[in-house]
């Protein structure tokens, strides 16, 4: 019996891991995460509560919906009054982004984000185009 339950207990901490290290990676690395938590615990960030409970729901969710939710909320960070970016993390100008791009929702972006996902993969040409017009759309106001 004992046996089950550790082999048990190693497997969510396997699963637990995992989940950690997708979030860690869609938002930009551990030390990225760390100032997205501290960014939406200080209220800067304007989510309302059932804003964070929705993330909350997807980032436990796991897989590509915490991947999608990490990713969102790394967006809205970058794109928050006072982020500075380390050197590592500078970009090309993006005031140069041609004309003609589409502004596109929250919701939509998720929505075509995971159809992308689950077809072509995270790192395909339609999911990189696909999260730059999200981009985009943020810093239009979006």
């Amino acid at each position: 019996m004992i046996a089950g339950v550790r082999a048990e207990n190693d497997k969510l901490e396997h699963q637990s891991t995992e989940s950690a290290k997708t979030i860690y990676d869609a938002a930009g690395g551990e030390a990225m995460w760390e100032g997205i938590v501290q960014w939406i615990g200080s209220g800067a960030s304007g989510l309302s509560k059932e804003g964070g409970e929705a993330y909350n729901t997807m980032l436990a969710a796991g897989g590509v919906q915490a991947e999608l939710a990490a990713r969102e909320l790394s967006s809205m960070y970058k794109q928050s009054p006072g982020f500075t970016q380390d050197a590592s993390l500078q970009k090309a100008d993006q005031s140069a982004q041609p004309t003609g791009i589409q502004p596109i929702s929250r919701m939509d972006y998720v929505e075509q984000l995971d159809a992308i996902v689950r077809k072509s993969g995270e790192h395909s040409p339609e999911a990189k185009a696909l999260h730059e017009r999200r981009v985009f759309s943020m810093q239009n106001g979006v």
